[in-house]
């Protein structure tokens, strides 16, 4: 049995994740704000080039956001760090890489 992955919901669950609104994501994706609600109210699949740049503004891959497993093992504190770092601005994230490469 085929199954689907329903990209609507995947996309909330990101941004659940972030506590992002959908104008939040609509000003990090730098995509019109009526895009994001049109595409919810509607229940209509983002193009392409919609959903690129979604995964960008949650600074994620294609393929992250298709993916349906976890590979990884991480302890409950690593979770909690990544999940708080995918919440920050993407001046904030630069900040905690550049203090990460100072750990070296």
């Amino acid at each position: 049995m085929e199954r689907k992955m329903n990209v609507l919901n995947r996309i909330k669950e990101l941004q659940n994740e972030r506590g992002w609104t959908n104008y939040q994501l609509s000003q990090e994706a730098a995509l019109n704000s009526s895009t994001i609600e049109n595409m919810f109210l509607r229940q209509t699949m983002p193009s392409m080039a919609t959903l690129a740049a979604i995964c960008e503004a949650f600074d994620i891959s294609l393929s992250q956001f298709f993916c349906e497993t976890e590979n990884i093992y991480m302890t409950n504190d690593e979770i909690t760090v990544i999940k708080k770092y995918r919440k920050l601005t993407k001046k904030s994230k630069q900040i905690i890489r550049v203090m990460l490469g100072e750990l070296d």
